[in-house]
């Protein structure tokens, strides 16, 4: 696993994890851009950028490579980062044998021994107050570790249910009411409606999209990432700095007891508190927000989160 992190002064001053500095921006056709390198993505990697700005930058990721090129979709899909040299507004692939463009990462089938991230912009200017990051693992893992250490926020976030919501769109929007809680822990106001409005997405009809999520949050003030762990070690580090974690959990039926839905192929929960045996959460599946509050089993929470992706978002205040 490797994680690259990029941001100027303004943006690294609330992340918790370690910044490598600044990004190297350049006019670009578009907007400006930036160029990150690569070296060596093992095959069966999942390939996560991100990128996030405080002031709503349309974006676009590219990765270019000997083997061919692959972008993922415009964020948001309408910010006018098409190319239709390159691909549609979607998204494009390179040859499925060695990448393919998921909605929101990249799947890595052969090894990638050198490539190129071209992150486009529309900014007309340098960008500030920005978070890039680059992130990848293995997509499963056959050994997963369980938290070597304790760390809790000092107080225990809203609890708030995407249950209690109209019953068509319940079940799709986990990711912002994370965000929402998140958001209200921090700052005291209760965004919901609006945190959803802005995490669909047309293109796909998804209210899941990892970058609209950080876009959301970065709207008002919370500058984060998205990034995939292997282990517990960095996501304790966010949480003793006084991040929450918004961890992408999957489980089949009976291997998360006491959990708030059955089984789920992708959910998302709100992470404040950890220790060796057990997970404190905020489970948005829950039907009340009474009983979202609930704690999962270390070791069985751990891999539903981490034997798949392990994916989080990092929102600072």
């Amino acid at each position: 696993m490797s994680s690259q992190r990029f941001a100027d002064a303004p943006g690294a001053a609330g992340y918790p994890l370690p910044i490598s500095g600044p990004l190297s921006w350049q006019p670009g056709p578009t907007g400006y851009e930036a160029r990150l390198r690569l070296s060596r993505v093992p095959a069966g990697s999942i390939l996560v950028p991100s990128f996030a700005c405080l002031d709503d930058l349309g974006h676009r990721w590219r990765i270019e490579t000997a083997l061919g090129d692959c972008a993922l979709a415009p964020v948001p899909w309408d910010c006018g980062l098409d190319d239709p040299q390159h691909g549609s507004a979607r998204a494009d692939a390179a040859p499925a044998g060695v990448l393919t463009s998921q909605v929101d990462c990249f799947h890595v089938h052969s090894e990638l021994p050198h490539a190129e991230l071209v992150l486009r912009t529309t900014a007309s200017s340098r960008p500030s107050h920005y978070l890039a990051v680059l992130s990848w693992r293995a997509r499963a893992l056959s050994e997963v570790p369980v938290p070597d250490g304790s760390a809790a926020l000092t107080r225990n976030p809203p609890a708030r249910s995407q249950m209690t919501r109209q019953a068509a769109l319940a079940p799709r929007i986990c990711s912002p009411t994370c965000v929402a809680m998140l958001h209200e822990h921090y700052t005291g106001r209760n965004d919901h409606d609006a945190i959803v409005a802005e995490c669909h997405d047309p293109a796909t009809d998804l209210y899941g999209v990892w970058p609209l999520a950080l876009r959301a949050a970065s709207r008002r003030g919370h500058l984060g990432a998205v990034e995939v762990f292997p282990d517990w070690q960095a996501p304790l580090a966010a949480l003793r700095a006084g991040v929450a974690l918004v961890t992408s959990i999957r489980y089949a039926q009976g291997e998360l007891p006491g959990a708030a839905i059955a089984a789920t192929a992708g959910h998302l929960v709100l992470v404040h508190g950890v220790t060796p045996e057990r997970i404190a959460v905020n489970d948005p599946a829950a039907a009340t927000d009474a009983q979202v509050p609930r704690g999962y089993p270390a070791e069985a929470f751990s891999r539903a989160w981490l034997r798949h992706r392990g994916a989080a978002y990092i929102l600072p205040p």
